[in-house]
């Protein structure tokens, strides 16, 4: 038994090691890119994230933040207050102290009139407005009425949420389905 394990475990360290090193070939494409990139046009922006996602990399110029390519092209001009990284071809945006989403074009998709938004989850975004929460589509359509205190995410087809202190569970539907009353 004690060879079993032993076997299992030294299987387990040469797999991890194996995923490691594809992953450090990665990263050092990556850093290798984004140094390019800081020499480059470090002049430019005052901040170059250290990240490329979905093809795009955030930056900071004059207190305000943009997309560039791996070009170093600006894509998404420095105008919001805040930005997060693309996910799904969508990045959350904050301007003027509301939050949307903007897509890799920099339209914006969902408009910038929430205090708080949550990535979106199996196609569904936690957003706040005046205090509570509730889910739209990625159209931008208020599926669950914004009546919660507190949401979490998605999974699995079911958010758990919380009103007037009770917590349960609910579908996409915004039904109750786990610990209703």
């Amino acid at each position: 038994m004690k060879k079993q394990h032993f076997i299992l475990l030294i299987l387990l360290f040469l797999s991890n090691c194996m995923v490691l090193q594809a992953q450090n070939i990665t990263t050092e494409t990556i850093i290798d890119t984004i140094q390019q990139l800081r020499t480059k046009f470090g002049h430019k922006y005052v901040y170059i994230h250290d990240e490329i996602k979905e093809g795009l990399i955030k930056v900071k110029k004059d207190r305000k933040w943009g997309f560039i390519n791996q070009q170093g092209k600006e894509i998404i001009p420095t105008t919001y207050d805040e930005v997060r990284n693309f996910n799904k071809g969508l990045a959350k945006v904050k301007k003027d102290g509301k939050w949307g989403f903007i897509n890799q074009e920099g339209q914006v998709i969902i408009p910038l009139i929430y205090d708080n938004v949550n990535p979106f989850q199996e196609g569904i975004a936690a957003v706040k407005k005046d205090g509570q929460w509730g889910f739209i589509n990625e159209k931008g359509e208020v599926i669950i009425p914004l009546i919660y205190d507190k949401v979490n995410d998605f999974k699995d087809g079911l958010a758990s949420v919380e009103k007037n202190g009770k917590h349960f569970s609910i579908n996409k539907k915004g039904e109750c389905v786990k610990d209703c009353e």
